[in-house]
């Protein structure tokens, strides 16, 4: 990792990275070292920021292959920046240095320097998804060291401001989800004929001119044909749909006109999107393949996408799920002349929330901005 070096205060200085830190690899795994329980867990780098799916180990390694609570870690592959450690005693994967700090430079301080640095790679976008730094380019980086007495200073000041600036974001990020809570109780109701505690699924709660009816009673369903990255051309005249999006473009299409995709396979699997165009959809979605009631397509794109098919996938690495999975949920048919009503309702509430939830996120976007800003500043000598 390079850095452009610029003027700094007097008293500070320059150094490599490697004189006033010391960079510690961790351990690489084959897969049947990882176990689904064990006395250490696995800090791998998909754990670092999340979680989510973690790796045991019953192998006893030496000391400098553990990390504790306050230890600074860089995770250097792919996904990458620093963290202090506030998990339990873990054992660091190969893609996680474990960096040492000498009595020239506060931990925290350099933690804060390489956030920095971090932020600076992620704000230039291209090529962020392949990042790999290596231990001998960290080492020879360049740094800015002021006294240690000048860091404890900026220290108290970065911790002082961020975290005005955290609680900001957390009190957004708060409003944000009871937006969005709001919302999806609203639709809910909508789409209920009345209120009940027996469920979404439960006939009982209609009233006398809605009826409920299975999915495969309303439409039958089929996948897509597969195309292979190599058949997608990037000047394609039609868009190519697979189970998280749009994958790529071709210049054949296999669905014409105003129909419902649903994602079969992949993270986003059970999404809902009513699709007005032609388009190329892959294997890995369904699209309606027949109608066998009159129902507006629009209301039932609402209506689907409120079940959250997606709780229907398997549990696998890569969830699926499948028609015979989602075949017997019920889903509401009221008069069409209702169903036109209902969308009408739903499609001025979600451009509501739509603009109440960009509002909200656009002032994160301002206080991340206005993180980073007090970050650079702080490493010229500027707070």
């Amino acid at each position: 990792m390079e850095r452009m070096t610029y003027d700094l205060p007097p008293c500070w200085s320059w150094v490599p990275l490697g004189k006033v830190a010391t960079l510690l690899n961790g351990r690489a795994y084959k897969q049947a070292e990882l176990l689904e329980s064990g006395p250490t867990p696995v800090l791998r780098v998909g754990n670092f920021f999340s979680n989510r799916s973690w790796y045991y180990s019953d192998l006893k390694l030496p000391e400098d292959k553990y990390c504790d609570e306050g230890d600074l870690l860089y995770a250097w592959s792919a996904s990458f920046g620093p963290k202090i450690w506030e998990g339990p005693r873990a054992i660091y994967h190969y893609h996680i240095w474990k960096i040492l700090t000498s009595p020239e430079i506060d931990k925290k301080f350099l933690f804060y320097l390489l956030e920095k640095d971090s932020e600076d790679i992620k704000s230039q976008g291209n090529g962020v998804g392949m990042f790999h730094a290596t231990k001998g380019g960290m080492e020879k980086m360049s740094v800015p060291l002021p006294p240690v007495s000048e860091q404890k200073r900026i220290i108290e000041k970065l911790d002082a401001l961020f975290n005005r600036i955290d609680t900001a974001i957390e009190h957004l990020q708060e409003s944000v989800a009871l937006s969005d809570a709001l919302y999806a109780s609203y639709v809910d109701k909508l789409l209920k004929p009345s209120e009940t505690e027996a469920g979404f699924n439960n006939a009982s709660s209609l009233n006398s001119t809605w009826e409920w009816k299975s999915i495969e009673d309303v439409f039958s369903i089929t996948s897509g044909k597969n195309l292979t990255q190599k058949d997608m051309i990037h000047e394609g005249i039609y868009p190519v749909y697979g189970g998280n999006g749009i994958t790529g473009r071709h210049n054949d299409f296999n669905l014409d006109g105003i129909n419902i995709i649903i994602g079969r396979v992949g993270a986003l699997c059970g999404n809902v999107r009513l699709i007005s165009e032609k388009i190329w959809v892959t294997d890995n979605a369904f699209f309606v393949k027949k109608y066998k009631v009159e129902i507006s397509k629009e209301f039932l794109a609402k209506v689907l996408d409120a079940l959250n098919l997606g709780a229907t996938a398997n549990k696998a690495a890569q969830p699926v799920i499948s028609y015979k999975g989602i075949k017997t949920l019920s889903i509401p048919c009221p008069p069409l002349e209702e169903q036109e009503k209902i969308v009408k309702k739903l499609n001025i509430l979600s451009e509501k929330q739509k603009d109440n939830r960009e509002l909200l996120l656009g002032k994160i976007e301002r206080l991340n901005l206005l993180r980073k800003s007090i970050l650079g500043s702080a490493f010229r000598g500027e707070l």
